[in-house]
């Protein structure tokens, strides 16, 4: 409202105006949460991430920007017994979207460290003019169980005495086990791998006590061993496990047996000396300790006062390694003899104690592997420096001497130092290793490996360690008899067996893997079926009659294939077969003499040489010369000088590929020319001939001539050691005095 000046007047005037007033917010409210959260509950196999639960906050100013965070230092977790667990335990298990107040797990849970979180939430309102506009909130997560633990028992091996023949029902012990998960029942049962323990043992499947079932008999079981095993109730049930050893007291309830039945008259001298030994008689009592100790009395009115029996043995020598110390209770009696059953005598105790040093007397010896052991395997792959096996030995001296500590020595059988010796963490133990590849190497080896203690004088034993390489199935069969593909002539009048070829494949391998088989390949032509092979010698012969008006020519594929496993390995050789005419020729050299030269002093098979090529007019008896086949003959020697002074053959010639190669180191200065005759057959399965003489007339031979080259390996010579002549002072210069 406006008013004019003139107060109190009536002509005073006025004006109303209408205001609108806004009034703006001042962030200045801090947020709030609702009241009674719900308690939340999470199964402890969570998934990380999984959603737990939505926190919302409100705040009443207009625009609040929320944060929420989680605060562990004022958040509580508390086992199933409701003790409080530190906080290192449950922190940073969940995490809270800052913006969404979406709450998720952060990290893996377990129930039985922590089943209940009082978990604090803070939102803040970073929006507000002043900093700290905070609510906090608490909210309870449950964590609910699963069936994730095994029973474990308060022992992993639980020991218990039982006399023997004690009566059904007594017990013997009780087992207790423990499961952490929330469902705390259990089921006992006992195990054995001698059934007939179980005959003798019960278990009660609620309580763990163990109890007599039937009769204990120590002289059969001194030791029952058996396991015990718990199982949980839960949806999954596991199970956990203990040993249960049970020592079997001895109990007087075997008598006395002397051991000799037949022994009812001995014949001694009447004038045996006194003290000299009659006879020794010895029982036996199959009970133990004070039990089983027996002592010998003589009934002095049968003797007649003329003999005597000690009344007790020594059972064995003293031994260190058995027992390596006593502790001897010495009792001295007085008027024994006479007082003892009235109780007249009287005594004096004293323990002595006596300690066995040790004495070097324990030879070492290997055990692992064991004696009887056939062999331990390895395949030729075994790569080098890789264990082969950890030898083990024995000292029954003190191990804490040099006595009872060994060193490991191969003395025979690794000849090619093929494996060798690595230090091992175990005490009086190796590792033996391979030093170098064993590929190709198949085969037995045995080591001789002799271990030697550390004693003065040093003792030692020899045991043998075999070694199995076995064969990987690594190499193809290759053909050798004929190397390559190649053609075969047979007449067309050839009857059904006669021989075609022998093949001949090897293989590297050993064994099984190194077996080879043939077999012809099944080709589309159907060609295959006139002819058949041996699988296992290789033998190719015919199987149906020829017909050359049909078929002049049979191409056959020959596999040759080992038995090696897991897979067979296999060669394919190309065999044409030409169906010729009875009158067929002979291949032929173009020229008489074919010369080569070799080196000296070479390693033989070094040098070789291919010799001349053939023709054979049956190679062109088809209508078309395109459609021919050239066969490939087979060369053989047959004369010349090719021998050395111990007549062995110099030369070789492959009767397949033609090549001419030296068997021998060859010596020019010894002879320095060699001529051979070379004869060309096309029948490979018979050797022609030898000749004398080379006849030019017969074009299937050739003379070979060979030359040997020098090389400079031999020193100059005099032909004398001593060289004689004279010259006169008025000898010209220039004169010859001396001459060969």
């Amino acid at each position: 409202m406006a008013i004019d000046s003139s107060f109190g007047n009536e002509e005073q005037l006025s004006s109303i105006a209408t205001v609108n007033v806004s009034i703006i917010d001042v962030n200045n409210k801090a947020p709030e949460f609702p009241n009674n959260l719900p308690e939340v509950y999470v199964t402890e196999d969570a998934k990380i991430n999984q959603f737990v639960t939505q926190i919302s906050a409100f705040d009443l100013d207009d625009k609040p920007v929320l944060r929420y965070s989680l605060d562990y230092s004022r958040s509580e977790a508390r086992n199933d017994f409701g003790v409080a667990v530190d906080l290192a335990l449950f922190a940073e298990s969940f995490s809270i979207g800052p913006i969404d107040g979406v709450i998720r797990v952060a990290k893996s849970l377990d129930r039985e460290l922590w089943s209940i979180l009082k978990l604090q939430v803070v939102v803040e309102d970073i929006a507000a003019i002043t900093k700290g506009q905070k609510a906090r909130t608490t909210f309870t997560i449950h964590i609910t169980d699963i069936n994730d633990n095994p029973p474990r028992f308060t022992q992993r091996l639980y020991r218990a005495i039982v006399p023997e023949n004690s009566l059904p029902g007594t017990s013997v012990i009780t087992v207790t086990a423990e499961d952490r998960d929330t469902n705390k029942s259990l089921t006992y049962s006992l195990e054995s791998e001698e059934f007939d323990l179980l005959r003798l043992l019960r278990i009660n499947s609620t309580t763990g006590e163990i109890s007599i079932l039937g009769r204990i008999d120590r002289e059969i079981y001194n030791w029952l061993n058996l396991t015990v095993r718990a199982i949980d109730h839960g949806d999954s049930p596991l199970s956990g496990t203990a040993e249960v050893a049970i020592q079997v007291l001895d109990e007087n309830d075997n008598n006395p047996v002397f051991d000799d039945e037949n022994l009812h008259k001995v014949t001694i001298p009447e004038d045996a000396q006194i003290g000299s030994l009659v006879v020794q008689v010895k029982a036996s009592d199959a009970d133990i300790g004070a039990f089983g100790k027996l002592t010998y009395l003589l009934d002095s009115s049968s003797s007649l006062g003329k003999f005597k029996i000690d009344r007790e043995t020594v059972s064995d020598h003293l031994d260190r390694e058995q027992i390596p110390f006593y502790k001897l209770l010495v009792q001295a009696w007085d008027n024994y003899e006479y007082g003892f059953s009235t109780g007249e005598s009287r005594k004096a105790f004293k323990t002595l104690t006596i300690v066995l040093s040790d004495v070097n007397d324990k030879t070492p010896t290997i055990v692992y592997p064991p004696p009887e052991s056939e062999c331990t395997f390895i395949s030729e792959f075994h790569s080098p420096n890789d264990p082969v096996v950890i030898i083990q030995a024995h000292d029954g001296d003190d191990p804490s001497l040099p006595n009872g500590q060994v060193a490991f020595t191969i003395v025979n059988g690794n000849d090619e130092k093929l494996f060798e010796f690595a230090s091992s963490e175990n005490a009086n133990s190796v590792i033996l290793k391979t030093r170098s590849s064993l590929r190709g190497r198949v085969g037995n080896f045995t080591l001789f490996i002799q271990v030697s203690d550390g004693g003065l004088p040093s003792r030692s034993s020899t045991s043998p360690i075999k070694i199995c390489v076995t064969d990987v199935n690594d190499h193809n069969p290759i053909f050798v008899k004929p190397p390559s593909n190649m053609t075969i002539r047979i007449p067309e009048n050839a009857t059904i067996g006669t021989r075609v070829v022998d093949v001949l494949a090897l293989d590297s391998d050993h064994g099984l893997n190194a077996e080879v088989r043939y077999r012809l390949r099944e080709l589309a032509n159907g060609q295959w079926r006139s002819f058949q092979i041996d699988p296992i010698t290789g033998v190719i012969t015919l199987s149906k009659p020829l017909d050359r008006e049909t078929v002049r020519v049979h191409e056959l594929r020959v596999q040759a294939y080992d038995l090696g496993t897991p897979t067979p390995l296999s060669t394919d050789l190309d065999i044409t077969v030409l169906v010729t005419n009875v009158d067929d020729f002979e291949p032929e050299f173009t020229q008489d003499i074919f010369q080569v030269v070799f080196t000296e002093n070479l390693t033989p098979g070094t040098e070789r040489y291919k010799l001349l090529p053939t023709i054979d007019k049956d190679d062109y008896d088809f209508s078309d010369p395109n459609t021919a086949f050239k066969s490939m003959p087979c060369y053989f020697i047959v004369g010349g000088d090719g021998l050395n002074k111990d007549n062995e053959e110099l030369f070789k010639l492959d009767t397949f590929t033609h090549e001419l190669s030296a068997t021998k180191t060859l010596d020019r200065e010894q002879k320095s020319n060699y001529t051979l005759i070379v004869q060309a057959t096309n029948d490979c399965f018979r050797v022609p001939h030898r000749v004398e003489r080379f006849d030019p007339k017969d074009n299937s031979m050739l003379q070979v001539l060979i030359g040997i080259k020098d090389v400079n390996d031999n020193p100059p010579k005099f032909i004398k050691k001593i060289f004689s002549g004279g010259i006169t002072t008025d000898t010209d210069y220039g004169t010859i005095f001396m001459s060969e």
